[in-house]
């Protein structure tokens, strides 16, 4: 990572961001579980899409797979690119408890072990894990959480993504929380504790982190809450001398409304963090929308204007299962930022066939290192149909394109395109064939590439998922 650090003329502390960072994950966090645990005593309000009651009405399902892929250039350099063939095991899984019972718990990912022959890569295990617990020990009134999130980020942002510049990044907290209804059972007093632990492969900026939070909230009709909550927070890193420790507020009033066809949370407040000598505060505002148009067709939109920090950035929107890339696009840096971000996510599903389209674009403005500030656009587009009662066919293609605002607008615009065909060759057992483009452009000499890449893997599956009913996109690659 290029660093640059520098005071700003304010005073301000940049590491103030930071703190907000985790505030907003670990709160998102909170608000999951609260809604999940706070069912028994307010309403039969379903919980929101994410928290751990919603996961565990999905079917659970465990696949295995075995596969070989070939590609022309593994190294992804610009020119005499080193092909490979590279052999590969791995597992999707999913699983939830039922609801009812005094444990909560969820895991869901996408994970395999990649084995190469030629290029001097060591072998490596690559992909997402994101595990949630929750423990009624005395129902209604304390519960234990736990939750960890594993997956990839960058060592070098402006570098392609390669065995060599990738590691592990994983995110774990666990606290205890004490909920008291109030008045005629509508009104919820919450009480949470947190510790939390960040730990990076490479980057020695493992920090940990120790949280209060105070929520109070009420049901206001049939199939809504609103909510007040304030959160503090210690941020202390491993390398005191390299990355100061900084203490953060924040202060959330958050709507969330629930209807027969459209979903709507709402978050707006305050944030401010305090490092020793300067200070940072900023508005905060987070909008998620879901409309349910048809049975079969669904838009969400969603937008927020936060600080934040890169290890809560990196595991924000983690959901595992292959959801979005394995290799979080983040950089990882000490220093807080304020991140905005709007999308679009349009998504047709029917028993045959499906199309998925998703359009985002977004800001990150560091408080010191400004040599990270990046403004970015990202689209992705995924079809697939039944050709009968075995094939499946589908299409993908992906877009983004990266501007450094610091670095003289230096730009590079990274384009994957491919398509796949799986066959179910018996009830629980699926082959898949796909064929993919890459290539990236970039003012960033040497970084340019381009790839090929063709890929066959063989997979049984217990339980039900796409893939056992010979439908779905093939696994997420490398």
């Amino acid at each position: 990572m290029l660093m640059k650090r520098r005071k700003t003329k304010s005073g301000r502390s940049p590491a103030a961001s930071n703190r907000t960072a985790g505030l907003t994950a670990t709160i998102a966090i909170c608000l999951c579980h609260h809604a999940a645990a706070q069912q028994t005593v307010l309403s039969e309000l379903p919980p929101p899409a994410g928290s751990p009651g919603a996961a565990a009405a999905t079917p659970g399902h465990v696949t295995l797979s075995a596969g070989v892929e070939h590609t022309d250039n593994v190294t992804r350099i610009p020119d005499n690119g080193i092909a490979d063939t590279i052999y590969n095991i791995g597992t999707d899984f999913r699983w939830g408890t039922r609801a009812g019972g005094r444990t909560d718990a969820n895991i869901d990912g996408d994970l395999s072990y990649y084995k190469y022959t030629k290029a001097d890569y060591q072998p490596e295990i690559v992909g997402t894990a994101l595990g949630n617990l929750s423990y009624a020990v005395v129902p209604d009134f304390f519960y234990w959480q736990i939750q960890d999130s594993f997956r990839q980020v960058r060592i070098n942002e402006v570098e392609p993504v390669t065995a060599d510049n990738r590691q592990d990044t994983n995110l774990f907290s666990t606290g205890p929380r004490l909920q008291f209804p109030l008045g005629n059972r509508r009104t919820l007093l919450t009480v949470d504790g947190q510790y939390e632990r960040s730990s990076y492969s490479v980057s020695a900026q493992e920090s940990e982190v120790l949280l209060g939070r105070l929520a109070i909230l009420r049901r206001i009709g049939a199939s809504s809450t609103i909510s007040l909550s304030g959160t503090g927070r210690q941020v202390n890193y491993d390398d005191q001398a390299a990355f100061p420790d900084y203490d953060a507020q924040e202060y959330l009033l958050n709507w969330t409304a629930i209807g027969s066809r459209t979903t709507i949370e709402l978050d707006v407040g305050y944030s401010y963090t305090q490092q020793e000598d300067r200070d940072d505060d900023s508005p905060y505002f987070r909008l998620s929308l879901l409309r349910n148009l048809t049975p079969r067709t669904s838009v969400s939109l969603y937008g927020s204007h936060q600080l934040t920090g890169s290890s809560d950035a990196i595991h924000f929107g983690q959901t595992g299962g292959g959801s979005g890339p394995r290799t979080s696009d983040f950089s990882v840096n000490p220093d807080p930022f304020t991140l905005e971000q709007v999308g679009l996510i349009y998504n047709f599903a029917s028993t045959r066939s499906s199309i998925n389209l998703e359009v985002s674009m977004q800001q990150d403005r560091y408080q010191v290192s400004t040599i990270d500030d990046r403004d970015a656009v990202h689209a992705n587009l995924q079809a697939w149909t039944m050709l009968g009662p075995i094939w499946t066919v589908g299409a993908f293609g992906g877009y983004s394109r990266e501007k450094y605002i610091e670095r003289n607008d230096i730009q590079s615009t990274f384009i994957d395109y491919g398509v796949f065909a799986g066959a179910r060759i018996a009830s629980r057992v699926r082959l898949e064939l796909s064929a993919s483009h890459r290539s990236r452009e970039t003012d960033f000499g040497g970084s340019e590439y381009e790839e090929n890449t063709v890929r066959a893997t063989l997979s049984y599956t217990w339980g039900q998922s796409g893939y056992s009913s010979g439908i779905g996109m093939p696994r997420s690659t490398r």
